[in-house]
């Protein structure tokens, strides 16, 4: 019995190490019997060269805000528009246990921030306008 556990467990490990990286889809008859199986292979996870650059978009204390490559690899880019009346504001970094990177005030509409002396990982960047505030992740390759 034990020796029937324990290659039943050996199995489900192998298997979900064979599934990394794909998803399994069925399809069925309308009796319910399963008639097709389709393996389809996810896409890697590492961004290509040719990808375009992503851009985010959102709007706070009625500006809209742009926060662009993400993900980075180092330096991040937040447009505030329309360019003349925004709020006094400002832009804090922390990583994902809440400790405190980088604070900086928006002086205008585009602030530049520099993640390159971080490590890769997940961040969490705030913005705040006047009384609102936003949370954004931000993923540093």
């Amino acid at each position: 019995m034990e020796k029937l556990l324990l290659a039943t467990f050996f199995f489900f490990c192998l298997t979900a190490v064979q599934l990394q990286g794909q998803n399994i889809a069925f399809t069925y008859d309308k009796a319910g019997n399963r008639i097709e199986r389709k393996t389809i292979l996810l896409k890697s996870s590492s961004a290509s060269e040719n990808e375009p650059e992503q851009l985010f978009e959102d709007s706070l204390a009625d500006q809209e805000i742009r926060i662009y490559p993400n993900p980075t690899e180092g330096h991040l880019m937040v447009s505030i528009s329309p360019l003349g009346n925004y709020p006094k504001g400002k832009i804090t970094i922390s990583d994902i246990n809440g400790r405190l990177l980088i604070t900086q005030e928006i002086e205008g509409p585009n602030t530049s921030l520099n993640l390159s002396d971080q490590p890769s990982g997940l961040y969490l960047m705030t913005i705040t306008l006047g009384e609102e505030s936003s949370v954004w992740k931000i993923i540093k390759k």
